[in-house]
């Protein structure tokens, strides 16, 4: 070829089809810069795939955080690009953050997959970059067939879908979770090493963060723990519901939940809601007191393996779907239930498999 010759948006897309298969992983880390227990699960979900290699793009780090040290720990990533937060803690907008990726897809015409969490992060950069690349972007992958093939959860998790894709660039947030790293995942990449870290770039002209608010540290724990103690409206009053978070404390690896309408009466905060517009659990155990069940608030706890629920109506859809039920007054349960638990601690603790 003769002259100055350039890829073209589709000619780059062109080339991805007859390449192998390689991944581009995003996410995010906590506001305290600590990265994501989602990262090893991203990881195996990309072996799926049949990814001979994953490069990982980690935004919002912190310079005091020893990310070698941290990545030591995760198997299969090979390139990191780490992404530093702005003076003074400012974490990046999801446009700054949509432009470092397309900038690296298009330098980097390789990329066949990218995959995110299906969290507030990937529910937001997928979207917009599959808008940029004129891709279907695929949301809520539970299961990998192969390079094309996913099945993911439609109507609130009530339907699983089948679906295949021949876009050349396929764009996925996954339910890390539903992807166990094991003995069975060989990895091609064993160990992990950061290529660079990089400085926030220039604010965004469209978008810009007026600054970050520090939330209780335990809100985050519902990522993880193993038992979520939820409370509904059916706990009618915020002193009720506080005593969540004392029966909580006395129980390892628990963390407190609540559903829309006790965000709604202002009993928790938003951080805490689980459901289909808040966050999905894959939790141990799952109690909700007070909770009515509606539709959205299920599909957050569809991966849940008990369930557990304190409620007066036998009726309500999260007592006909539950493992366990209690027919009853939360608020007259809950005094009780603090005691029982409190007496029980230690038991509970040397008992415990998941402390």
């Amino acid at each position: 070829v003769h002259g100055d010759f350039r890829y073209s948006k589709e000619m780059k897309l062109c080339l991805r089809t007859a390449r192998s298969i390689s991944t581009l992983i995003l996410s995010s880390a906590f506001p305290n810069g600590k990265i994501k227990p989602e990262l090893p699960f991203l990881a195996a979900a990309a072996n799926k795939l049949g990814s001979k290699q994953s490069q990982l793009i980690l935004f919002n780090a912190i310079k005091n955080i020893d990310y070698q040290k941290e990545f030591s720990k995760i198997s299969g990533f090979g390139n990191i690009q780490v992404h530093l937060q702005g003076e003074g803690k400012t974490p990046f907008t999801i446009d700054q953050a949509c432009k470092v990726v397309s900038s690296a897809l298009k330098s980097t015409p390789s990329f066949t997959h990218v995959l995110s969490g299906h969290n507030s992060f990937g529910k937001d950069i997928i979207p917009r970059l599959a808008g940029e690349f004129n891709v279907q972007p695929i949301t809520d992958v539970i299961a990998i067939y192969g390079p094309g093939e996913f099945e993911r959860q439609i109507y609130s998790g009530n339907a699983i879908a089948r679906v295949t894709s021949s876009d050349p660039l396929k764009l996925l947030t996954v339910r890390g979770h539903r992807f166990a790293t094991g003995s069975k995942d060989k990895f091609t990449t064993p160990s992990t090493f950061i290529t660079s870290i990089i400085e926030q770039q220039e604010s965004s002209k469209l978008m810009k963060n007026l600054g970050i608010s520090e939330s209780d540290s335990s809100h985050s724990k519902l990522d993880t723990a193993k038992i979520v103690i939820c409370g509904g409206r059916g706990i009618r009053k915020k002193e009720d519901f506080q005593l969540l978070h004392e029966i909580a404390s006395k129980i390892p690896s628990s963390a407190v939940g609540a559903s829309r309408g006790a965000v709604d009466d202002g009993f928790a905060s938003f951080e805490q809601q689980v459901g289909q517009s808040g966050k999905c659990l894959d939790s141990e155990i799952y109690i909700g007191v007070g909770v009515s069940g509606a539709l959205q608030h299920l599909a957050g706890i569809v991966d849940v393996k008990t369930i557990i629920a304190i409620n007066t109506d036998p009726e309500a859809n999260l007592v006909k779907v539950a493992d366990y039920a209690l027919i009853g007054d939360a608020s007259k349960m809950l005094p009780e239930l603090l005691q029982l638990v409190a007496k029980l601690k230690k038991q509970i603790i040397q008992q415990a498999n998941f402390c």
